[in-house]
C-alpha cells in the first residue's frame, strides 16, 4: 500500500471515530438538558469529551474539505471504499445531530464569525496539509492574519462561546461543501 493510501486510511478512521464520539456526546447532552433554552446553556453542559473533541474535529473538518475529492477518487480502492462510505454516513448523522442541538440560523445570528485564531488555528498555522484556499478563513480575515486567541491584547471569550464558535465552524464547513457541490453540478449541466 502506498503511503498516501495509508495516511488517508488513518485520517478517515480517525475522523470517523471523532464524529461518532461527538454524536454520542451530543445525544447524552440533549437528553440531560432538554429544558435549557439557549445554546450557551447547552454549551456549558457539553461533556469534557465533547469539548476535547471539538478543536480536533475542527482541524479534521478542514482536512475533509480539502481532501473530499481525493477520497471520492479513491472509492475505487476497496480498502478505502467501505471506510469512506461509513465516513460520509457518520458525517451527515453528526451534522444532523449538531443542527438539532444548535440550529445554524440561531448560531449565526447570535455569534459572529471568529475574529481571532483559536488555539487549534494557532497550532496548525503553516501546517501544509491544511493550507488551502477552501479553509484560509481560519487564519485570515480581509487579507490580514487574524490575531491569536491567546494573545493578551485581545479579550478572550468565555469557554462556552469558544465551543459555539467551533460548532459554528463545523456547520459552516458542511455548508461550504454543499455549496461547492451545487456549483459543480450547475457548471457541469451548463447552468450559471
Amino acid at each position: 500500500m502506498k503511503s498516501r493510501e495509508l495516511l488517508s486510511r488513518l485520517n478517515v478512521k480517525t475522523l470517523l471515530v471523532l464524529l461518532r464520539l461527538l454524536r454520542e456526546e451530543l445525544s447524552a447532552a440533549t437528553s440531560e438538558t432538554s429544558n435549557l433554552c439557549s445554546a450557551e446553556d447547552l454549551a456549558e453542559k457539553l461533556s469534557a469529551i465533547a469539548k476535547t473533541i471539538l478543536p480536533v474535529l475542527r482541524n479534521y473538518s478542514s482536512w475533509f474539505i480539502i481532501n473530499r475529492k481525493v477520497l471520492a477518487l479513491e472509492l475505487i480502492n476497496p480498502a478505502l471504499d467501505e471506510l469512506t462510505s461509513q465516513l460520509w454516513a457518520a458525517y451527515v448523522a453528526t451534522l444532523n445531530a449538531l443542527l438539532r442541538v444548535f440550529p445554524f440560523q440561531a448560531l449565526t445570528e447570535a455569534l459572529p464569525p471568529a475574529t481571532v485564531m483559536l488555539a487549534e488555528d494557532v497550532e496548525s498555522l503553516g501546517f501544509k496539509p491544511l493550507q488551502d484556499a477552501a479553509v484560509i478563513s481560519r487564519w485570515y480575515a480581509d487579507g490580514q492574519l487574524k490575531p491569536k486567541y491567546l494573545s493578551s491584547r485581545h479579550n478572550q471569550p468565555a469557554a462556552e462561546t469558544v465551543m459555539l464558535v467551533r460548532i459554528r465552524a463545523l456547520l459552516e464547513d458542511a455548508t461550504q461543501m454543499v455549496q461547492d457541490e451545487v456549483r459543480l453540478c450547475m457548471l457541469s449541466s451548463g447552468q450559471n
